[in-house]
């Protein structure tokens, strides 16, 4: 049988800066990462290649290890290149989880950011006081496990690839106040089974048919796949043990393509995310119209968007070609939004004292609109 051939992300980068420095020799230039063209095939080899990777930063990997790490609880022999088996076919004919889109390569360089940030192994990557993703994480009191669901993961690099990353953030021992934490990875029927293959070649000794996360917190991640349709997400999320109001990070890219499914997805979303939990989608804006919803009924759903795209841009270079390519990453919370109830919910009597007053002067009735 014939090898496949599997086309790494990091390679393919690595070429293009070196083939285009090569034209720019005459005049001296060398190219920063974040003046690359991202016009080029870089993206094209990738989504029409039959197997792609993606390999962990070097920074992640050597980072010293802690002396109190138990060597004994956690998996040392683990590859560090996640391999993704694309169904390049499937995804041109019959759905669109058969590859990795852009958008999963870019959110994945940002969490990793984020993640180096956090262990504080790259000081490059210091966000200098900025919201973190993982120290958000880490700062929630309960002592059950830190969950993170990705919905729509397609192939499944991106929680693949952040949970081998969080599993070298435990083995290095240096998250401070480290929690225990499960990355789940979620998608529809039709996706499942090329989901489960990449799932089983990247984790072979991991049980998806149930989860059960150690609560110590010098465990690896636990990681699992279930099926989740949006339309019936409450009957999945049983299936798959996840309790209503129970995740911490919600996770998507490229979710967002057809009105009908949005309001699915908040709905999704709202009911696995509690109440200080956190999702991150990344997108392109491949139907206006469903980009248009989204943002309209997010509110309904009870998120507050953040678009961060630009700051994200800003801060790291190896981002930067989402820009060009119009990606955009948006944060939801819930947090703002019972802020400000709280906020009102102390205003409120003084609120009703004076519309008790106004109505006692002028008793005419007051109509609410019901929506």
């Amino acid at each position: 049988m014939k090898k496949q051939e599997c086309c790494c992300y990091q390679d393919l980068w690595q070429n293009h800066r070196r083939r285009q420095n090569e034209q720019n020799e005459s005049t001296d230039d060398t190219l920063a990462d974040d003046e690359i063209d991202v016009s080029s095939d870089v993206f094209f080899q990738l989504a029409n290649a039959p197997l792609v990777s993606y390999r962990l930063p070097s920074t992640l990997i050597g980072a010293k290890k802690n002396e109190n790490a138990r060597d004994s609880e956690i998996p040392l022999h683990r590859p560090t290149e996640i391999v993704i088996e694309q169904d390049v076919e499937g995804a041109a004919q019959k759905h669109t989880g058969g590859i990795v889109w852009e958008t999963a390569y870019l959110l994945l360089e940002y969490l990793l950011c984020q993640l180096k940030s956090n262990v504080g192994i790259d000081d490059s990557a210091i966000d200098n006081g900025k919201p973190n993703v993982f120290s958000f994480l880490q700062r929630k009191d309960s002592k059950r496990s830190t969950s993170i669901v990705e919905v729509g993961a397609g192939c499944g690099m991106l929680g693949l690839t952040l949970h081998r990353a969080l599993e070298l953030a435990v083995n290095q021992n240096s998250v401070e106040g480290n929690k225990p934490c499960t990355v789940i990875l979620t998608e529809t029927n039709e996706v499942m089974d090329n989901l489960r293959r990449n799932f089983h070649r990247n984790c072979p000794t991991e049980n998806d048919d149930n989860i059960s996360p150690s609560c110590d917190s010098s465990s690896p991640p636990a990681v699992s796949v279930f099926e989740l349709d949006w339309t019936s997400y409450q009957e999945h999320c049983q299936d798959a043990g996840m309790n209503a109001h129970s995740v911490d990070l919600i996770l998507g890219t490229d979710v967002v393509f057809s009105t009908r499914f949005v309001e699915p997805l908040l709905q999704t979303m709202e009911y696995l995310c509690h109440e200080n939990g956190m999702a991150i989608l990344c997108l392109q804006e491949r139907c206006p119209d469903s980009h248009a919803l989204l943002l309209d009924k997010a509110n309904k759903y009870g998120f507050v968007i953040e678009d961060i795209s630009e700051r994200v841009f800003d801060d790291y270079s190896c981002c930067r070609f989402g820009m060009d390519l119009d990606c955009k990453l948006l944060q939801f919370t819930r947090e703002s939004l019972n802020k400000a109830k709280k906020e009102n919910k102390r205003k409120t009597p003084k609120k009703l004292k004076k519309t008790k007053r106004s109505e006692s002067k002028d008793k005419k009735p007051r109509l609410q609109e019901i929506t």
